[in-house]
């Protein structure tokens, strides 16, 4: 339960501090779990900022240190690129990838 407070507590506020009690009792492993899964979290959120469920198709392309991500049919594409940048920063410091939204 602690685990999936801390997911939910990181995927829409500051990054994890040393100095947030609840995350440092986590073991080692489980704060990775959750920098990993918060990081993806605030990603899928910026997508679907309209909740229309476009992101259910998204595709993802690996290529050198980007990350792709495209779905089809996805409206607003303008808004989404602008607010994509604000929310990768946690996932670039976790995975060393560079969160890009392109057009299909």
């Amino acid at each position: 339960m602690t685990l999936v407070a801390n997911i939910a507590r990181y995927h829409r506020r500051a990054q994890p501090k040393t100095s947030h009690l609840e995350y440092m009792s986590l073991s080692r492993e489980q704060r990775i779990i959750v920098n990993k899964l918060a990081s993806l979290l605030r990603i899928a959120e910026a997508l679907d900022a309209g909740h229309n469920k476009n992101s259910i198709n998204m595709q993802c392309r690996l290529e050198k240190n980007n990350l792709f991500v495209s779905i089809p049919g996805m409206k607003d594409l303008v808004m989404k690129k602008r607010i994509l940048p604000a929310e990768t920063d946690m996932f670039e410091d976790i995975y060393g990838l560079n969160a890009k939204l392109e057009e299909t």
